[in-house]
């Protein structure tokens, strides 16, 4: 059975990069659909799911966070299951679009205590459009050029530990970093940083009501470890609402040396 999940999100950010607040767009969606960060988790609710989100913040601001996308979750066979994102992400002069596939596999040791593997494959394409901005003053050579990394194929992976309803997982959904070039395609001082995740929850299910209480755990080179606090009430397996406190925000890039 398929099910079609009307997301909403209640996000608190506080921090002193909250200027790059939407860069891991990503991040405000996966309480509602955990496979979009850890792909072993894709497939590993009894029923298929199909998320569709859009995030717009700051309205009438020229390069204002924009998100939107669609994410697809559901099994092939009893210990296997399959994702799909397509995704589209941009905040302020930095664009990303994403489009992979997940494969994840459960090894049950008893009815209750499973552990869950995952894989992503897919091509990303990151872009910072710095001639875009408009700034005070003109000098600085590296804001009169764009930087993208093209489409790359790329590659991730995941693990979960689920024992009964509670369950523990960690990801890395891009392990190959990649470099930008500039408009006249020359390696830039600019690499994609490395990201981390590591996320624990529990449900308590009712006959018309689940509970879900989780944290997110947020990594990345040579930025602030972030952390996200969540509460998701599922209504009769269908209409969700999600609630977020975040600790920090940070930016998905960094300088190369």
């Amino acid at each position: 059975m398929k099910k079609i999940i009307i997301l909403f999100n209640i996000i608190c950010s506080i921090g002193i990069h909250s200027g790059f607040a939407q860069v891991e767009s990503m991040n405000s969606i996966y309480p509602i659909s955990p496979g979009m960060l850890f792909p072993a988790l894709s497939g590993s609710d009894t029923t298929s799911s199909i998320t569709a989100f859009s995030r717009h913040q700051w309205f009438g601001f020229k390069g204002a966070p924009t998100t939107y996308g669609v994410h697809y979750s559901g099994k092939v066979q009893k210990n296997i299951g399959v994702g799909i994102i397509a995704m589209h992400d941009q905040a302020g002069p930095i664009k990303n679009n994403l489009l992979a596939g997940d494969y994840g596999y459960r090894l049950r040791f008893s009815r209750k205590v499973s552990i869950l593997g995952g894989i992503r494959v897919g091509v990303f394409n990151h872009t910072i459009a710095f001639r875009d901005l408009q700034v005070i003053h003109d000098g600085d050579p590296n804001l009169q050029q764009n930087y993208t990394t093209g489409f790359q194929l790329n590659a991730g992976w995941s693990a979960a530990l689920e024992i009964g309803t509670f369950f523990i997982a960690f990801s890395e959904p891009r392990v190959r970093r990649i470099k930008f070039l500039d408009d006249s395609g020359n390696t830039s001082n600019f690499i994609d940083a490395a990201n981390y995740y590591a996320m624990s929850g529990y449900r308590w299910e009712t006959e018309n009501l689940d509970i879900e209480p989780s944290i997110l755990v947020r990594m990345a080179q040579n930025i602030p470890v972030s952390s996200d606090f969540n509460l998701t009430l599922r209504y009769r397996k269908v209409i969700d609402l999600s609630m977020i406190y975040r600790t920090k925000s940070s930016s998905r890039y960094r300088d190369w040396e």
